[in-house]
């Protein structure tokens, strides 16, 4: 998933495949233009699905905890306060924000695009 600078979030298209680590299988490659002050969000099924909430709904959780965790509107890496915000900060929140009993691992890691 990308965020935006501006907290919009957008699902990259790339193609389906079994998740990293899991198999020794192939994977297809993707090519993706990532604008500056943007951030890639990679993460485990278990923040965005559970057995009690559906793939889409925890898609649209995911969604609205990164853009509301690093968007501002007031340009790359600031966040609702106009602070410089850390990635660390932000995977902290969108955990939490997120967490559901336990049920399953939850990663989240963050990489801002800087040019």
């Amino acid at each position: 998933m990308l965020v935006l600078a501006d907290g919009t979030t957008q699902m990259l298209p790339v193609p389906a495949g079994l998740p990293l680590g899991l198999s020794s299988g192939t994977f297809d490659a993707a090519q993706v233009s990532l604008p500056s002050g943007a951030t890639l969000a990679l993460y485990t099924d278990g923040l965005a699905e559970s057995r009690t909430r559906p793939l889409e709904d925890g898609i649209a959780a995911l969604r609205d905890a990164l853009g509301s965790a690093l968007g501002s509107g007031l340009g790359s890496g600031l966040g609702q306060t106009g602070h410089s915000v850390s990635l660390d900060s932000a995977c902290e929140v969108v955990i939490q924000a997120l967490r559901q009993r336990g049920e399953d691992d939850m990663t989240l890691v963050l990489a801002r695009i800087r040019r």
